[in-house]
């Protein structure tokens, strides 16, 4: 048997340059692994000692019942996202908390999505995190002292710090990220400035106001949107200013007159606003600065005539585009109103769809309700479409409307009307209807059964999805 050292050297020169065979590099690992072992023999192992871990805090709040928790694991296991937000929903309205043992799969669930955070943090107590201090990839929910989080976190867990911290204290975080301010670099100023919607008021203006002139267009864009959700911030009245220079109304005798006339130059005070000069391809630079400028003017201000003025104007795709920015924005329901039914009436709305879904995302509910009102007698395709571009929960009255709507359409000749419709109510919009609907939706189904066994299935899956939601929020509450 060769020494540790001749194995070594042979090593290093190459078992082809030294042996011949082609067992040598076999017979070269069966004596380097016998050597390994005798020189480990009769050595003492390392003693390890683990730290001590400090106990969970206790809770304050009732956990929901083990039938309510058997639901959210198969929940989990089966990643239904769908009911996953509303099962934290409702568990978080009941002022209850997740099982310990749910709160792994749940931290891991969060990890990739980020929607579900921070309902994870509502539902999970002071043991969520304790726990996520243990795990990196969990740091995000790991914010029992906020500002520790906020000096030595990554990113993630910085930005939830600093959001936490706006909630208890909006000037004292303000403070906090102002002074390091100068040394954050690009990702972490974009992350961090976002959280300051959080308790947005008049003390955040001047240094909102800074970062409007920001090196990074993401830091830029999130501080002219931030100051825009300030009543009256000077940002939003020197936009007004220019909008009331460049678009101008007229009202006269046999009606509105609206005259169009950007500036041909993007100036500095213009830049220093946060007006992104460069437009992108196939837009003109001037149609691109009056789109940023409209959409940070309260639609308020304008008259409603002047929308389909606009729309008739040669500047049309810039004035609609900042318009539903700005209804977006300012989460302004009439105007929000206007556009959709601007856009419905409008030949090539197939066209112009993601902007329709903007304004009905962007709309109160009180607004979408409104709207669907109207349609859903004399148009219900167009009622259902829009229903289903909304991401809110229906109220029970919306619920019953859009029942009644599809019980109409089931009596239309129109076949394939009737199964587009019904489609849309019983599959797409089934997980925001109110389960209240259950018994007329069975009863429903009991009547398509005769006639439409295709209507009977959807209604059938419907009537399956209301009664396993109105179960797990009964769960949940008791």
């Amino acid at each position: 048997m060769r020494s540790w050292k001749e194995l070594t050297s042979l090593a290093l020169e190459g078992t082809a340059r030294t042996q011949a065979g082609a067992q040598a590099p076999r017979r070269l690992l069966e004596e380097a692994g016998w050597h390994a072992l005798r020189r480990l023999a009769g050595h003492k192992p390392v003693s390890m000692q683990a730290g001590a871990v400090a106990a969970a805090p206790p809770e304050s709040r009732p956990y929901a019942s083990q039938v309510a928790a058997s639901r959210l694991e198969e929940i989990l296991r089966t990643e239904d996202h769908d009911h996953l937000g509303e099962w934290l929903s409702l568990c978080a309205a009941a002022g209850k908390l997740v099982p310990a043992s749910l709160i792994p799969p749940l931290l891991e669930h969060a990890v990739g999505r980020s929607n579900f955070r921070q309902a994870a943090l509502e539902v999970g107590g002071e043991r969520i995190k304790w726990l996520a201090a243990f795990n990196d990839e969990w740091s995000f929910a790991a914010i029992t002292y906020p500002i520790e989080a906020f000096r030595s976190g990554d990113r993630s867990a910085r930005a939830a710090a600093l959001t936490r911290m706006r909630a208890i204290d909006p000037a004292g975080a303000l403070a906090t990220l102002a002074d390091g301010w100068s040394k954050e670099g690009g990702d972490d100023r974009a992350a961090l400035i976002a959280a300051l919607v959080v308790g947005i008021g008049p003390g955040d203006e001047e240094f909102v106001t800074r970062a409007v002139g920001d090196g990074r267009k993401d830091v830029r864009t999130t501080a002219a949107d931030l100051l825009s959700r300030l009543p009256g911030s000077a940002l939003t009245r020197r936009m007004t200013e220019r909008a009331d220079a460049w678009v101008r109304y007229r009202k006269g005798m046999l009606g509105g007159k609206l005259e169009v006339d950007p500036p041909s130059v993007c100036d500095e005070s213009m830049l220093a606003d946060g007006i992104e000069a460069k437009a992108p391809k196939e837009v003109g630079e001037r149609a691109h600065w009056l789109r940023q400028v409209v959409s940070h003017v309260p639609p308020a201000h304008w008259p409603s005539d002047v929308l389909e003025l606009g729309a008739k104007s040669d500047w049309a795709e810039p004035l609609l585009l900042g318009w539903i920015d700005a209804a977006a924005r300012f989460k302004d329901g009439a105007w929000c109103e206007l556009l959709i039914e601007h856009h419905l009436r409008r030949k090539d709305r197939d066209k112009i769809l993601p902007r329709l879904q903007d304004l009905v995302r962007a709309s109160p509910q009180a607004t979408l309700d409104a709207v669907l009102s109207r349609h859903l007698p004399r148009e219900p395709l167009t009622a259902f479409t829009l229903a289903a571009m909304t991401t809110q929960q229906f109220s029970l009255e919306a619920t019953r409307a859009l029942l009644r709507g599809a019980q109409e359409v089931m009596k239309q000749p129109n076949q394939r009307l009737r199964e587009t419709c019904l489609y849309i109510f019983a599959r797409q919009l089934s997980p925001r209807l109110d389960p209240g609907i259950l018994p007329d939706v069975i009863a429903f189904a009991k009547q398509a059964e005769q006639g439409a066994p295709w209507a009977d299935q959807h209604l059938q899956l419907l009537a399956s999805n209301l009664e396993f939601r109105a179960e797990m929020a009964k769960e949940i509450r008791t």
